[in-house]
């Protein structure tokens, strides 16, 4: 497509640009077989379902924080020698709020700070940015990854990435590498009876459709679906 994306579809990149790595036709739930381990700059959350790692950066340099594991689901990092933390992370399971995992993170430092989350259930992921010269600003991500299991049509379902915006109620949906985008996307609005607002076939593979909870249900379930997310208009552009 030659026209700018629409805003809120880049959230997608971001959060899915993880995903574009994937092969073709390979399945996330394969993937999710592959649990975190702990290295020295590799912090595992959740029974090792989270890897955690950060990058510190200064005015003179930069570097891979170390990773200090607390308990199965905190643990700190640190910088410049390892008797002094400088962040704090910790996932919370919150299936039974919200149906979600939570990612806390508290600092004592102001150089910046690039925190990535990774979940090795769905191959999603969360990044948090601090810019250097600005104190760590509190992480409490109530919203941060899927939690509990889902009654739906098949085993396993492409993975819901976000939160429900009554303004902008749309959805991205994002296709499996080595898709054709503009012949799927009009073949499943053909199916499920919806209209495309936009279909992506440079960079990702995918299209924004207003669609019914029934509709996102059943697409989570079509094997070229990859991943499915709330449009997001807190996204900064870029």
């Amino acid at each position: 497509m030659g026209r700018m994306a629409p805003r809120s579809a880049r959230g997608m990149i971001a959060t899915v640009g993880l995903l574009l790595f994937a092969a073709p036709g390979a399945r996330s739930d394969a993937l999710a077989q592959i649990a975190c381990e702990p290295a020295p700059t590799v912090l595992c959350l959740a029974d090792g379902r989270f890897q955690v790692t950060a990058v510190w950066e200064t005015g003179t340099g930069s570097g891979s924080a170390r990773a200090v594991s607390m308990t199965g689901s905190s643990g700190y990092f640190t910088f410049f020698g390892p008797d002094t933390p400088e962040i704090v992370v910790k996932a919370v399971d919150g299936c039974a709020f919200n149906g979600r995992y939570w990612i806390f993170s508290a600092g004592m430092t102001n150089v910046g700070v690039t925190l990535t989350v990774m979940d090795s259930r769905t191959i999603l992921y969360r990044t948090y940015f601090n810019p250097p010269g600005t104190t760590y600003a509190t992480v409490a991500d109530t919203n941060a990854f899927p939690a509990c299991r889902e009654n739906l049509p098949c085993a396993h379902p492409a993975p819901l990435y976000g939160e429900f915006h009554p303004t902008t109620p749309g959805y991205l949906v994002q296709f499996r590498p080595g898709t054709n985008a503009r012949e799927m996307a009009r073949a499943l609005a053909a199916k499920y009876g919806f209209a495309l607002e936009f279909v992506w076939e440079v960079a990702i593979l995918g299209f924004a459709a207003q669609l019914t909870p029934e509709t996102v249900a059943a697409l989570r379930c079509e094997p070229s679906i990859l991943a499915i997310e709330y449009e997001a208009p807190f996204f900064p552009a870029f």
